[in-house]
């Protein structure tokens, strides 16, 4: 089996983010954090909706683009309807609230991540996705993937949990910096800007993917 040495991650850094970015976002493949092939009949960045409110068929689609084992609505096999998915969208009031606030104090993000628990209990992917798509610009996609990238560059661990405190108060931070470098500054409410951004995070996600295949020694 192929197996590479850390020595052989080294030209896989921050000294040219342009380079890093245009190479790993070529080997981007739509596939979720389990595998899955994701639905590309979804338009991910039409379904974001930018520039208007969330429908309740924007969040129903988002979620299935996202991660469609568990978050199909109405459910694949039986028909039925997907009580996680009915649960978030029940609640789609809260997320335009969220989405429209013009701006988001550490009051207004905390308040929304008590919506967040409180409609996916369990800390992670999804949780967080809520926060993407009510604000793409602002917050970006979070997963197993893209955090194993984050911990490798930031420090050099080999890690891919999953957790608030590191998407809060360190993740979210080296994207924007990544984005800045690569030339994509500011905080624009547009499709254009977002699609830029789905750039990187596709990047992000290629070379997280790598390394969870070769840099063996993280399992």
């Amino acid at each position: 089996m192929f197996i590479l040495t850390q020595e052989q991650f080294a030209d896989n850094g921050r000294e040219n983010v342009e380079e890093f970015i245009n190479f790993w976002n070529n080997y981007y493949l739509p596939i979720n954090e389990q595998g899955q092939q994701i639905n590309e009949a979804i338009d991910y960045l039409v379904q974001l909706n930018i520039g208007h409110q969330l429908t309740a068929q924007n969040v129903i689609e988002l979620l299935r683009w996202k991660l469609p084992r568990f978050y199909t609505h109405p459910q694949k096999r039986s028909g039925l309807p997907n009580t996680k998915v009915v649960r978030i969208i029940h609640a789609i009031k809260k997320l335009n609230h969220f989405r429209q606030a013009e701006l988001v104090t550490e009051p207004v993000a905390d308040e929304f991540r008590k919506t967040a628990q409180k409609l996916v209990p369990t800390e992670g992917t999804i949780q967080f996705f809520l926060f993407h798509i009510c604000r793409p610009w602002q917050y970006p996609i979070a997963d197993k993937n893209v955090f194993r990238v984050f911990y490798r560059l930031i420090h050099n661990q080999r890690n891919d949990a999953v957790t608030w405190e590191i998407y809060s108060n360190g993740y979210i931070n080296f994207f924007k910096e990544l984005a800045q470098e690569y030339g994509v500054d500011g905080n624009h409410i547009s499709v254009e800007y977002v699609q830029q951004l789905k750039i990187i995070d596709n990047a992000l996600m290629s070379f997280g993917r790598f390394l969870g295949k070769y840099d063996r020694q993280l399992h």
